[in-house]
């Protein structure tokens, strides 16, 4: 009974962050105006996976050029930030509208609140929760 209070607690943790980094990363296309057809919004999805003898395991799934839109949007800030010290009597809004990064961010800065949750949030009164539930359920 413990280990499977263990397991639906790391699947409600995982499930609940990928969500959170699911809706910034479209979040990220919406703002860096990729969202033509949104083919590229719509393809982001997330699963937890519990194969390999994992306690689970969180997949963030899209496009594999995201990653790359994700790249060219960090190294054309650099590039605007260079043209900015270079010209400073220009006015900022005319270098408004830069490109964010979108991927890699919205997974790294979801991966502390992860590892906090899973190293400290299993307190008894979570598994009591869990426990109602199984009881329901059965």
């Amino acid at each position: 009974m413990e280990d499977q209070i263990k397991l639906a607690f790391i699947k409600e943790v995982l499930e609940k962050h990928g969500e959170k980094i699911v809706a910034d990363i479209q979040e990220g296309i919406r703002y860096n105006q990729y969202s033509g057809t949104g083919y590229m919004e719509k393809s982001v999805g997330m699963s937890v996976d519990r194969s390999r003898n994992s306690e689970g395991t969180l997949k963030i799934e899209g496009q594999l050029y995201m990653r790359f839109q994700d790249i060219t949007a960090s190294h054309k800030n650099r590039r605007d930030k260079k043209e900015k010290r270079k010209r400073r009597k220009i006015k900022d809004n005319q270098f408004s509208g830069s490109r964010k990064g979108f991927y890699t961010k919205s997974i790294y800065k979801n991966l502390s609140p992860i590892i906090w949750e899973l190293s400290y949030g299993l307190t008894e009164e979570v598994r009591e929760n869990i426990r109602q539930t199984f009881n329901q359920n059965s």
